[in-house]
């Protein structure tokens, strides 16, 4: 779904679209809704004005037990960038 544009805090790529996890959830963000910045991978939580927030690391941990279909996208998407080469934002995290 296209949006407003918003930038990433950790990298400054410029987003302009999203998607829900599942056809369960709303495709509209909400506040404390986790996101995914696709270039560089910092896992970023929504906050007013579709402004991000970077998850802190004992954040992320807390994720990863409490939400394991977010983990496994993020997981899954920054493996493919490691693969390649790329050093993503969460790798600094593991």
């Amino acid at each position: 779904m296209l949006c407003k544009e918003m930038i990433c805090p950790v990298c400054a790529y410029r987003m302009d679209a999203h998607t829900a996890i599942n056809e369960k959830e709303p495709a509209e963000p909400s506040l404390g809704d986790i996101t995914i910045c696709l270039n560089c991978m910092a896992v970023l939580e929504f906050e007013q004005n579709q402004m991000f927030r970077v998850i802190s690391g004992k954040e992320l941990a807390e994720i990863k037990k409490t939400n394991p279909d977010i983990m496994a996208i993020i997981d899954a998407v920054s493996a493919l960038k490691n693969k390649s080469g790329y050093r993503t934002h969460q790798s600094r995290f593991n």
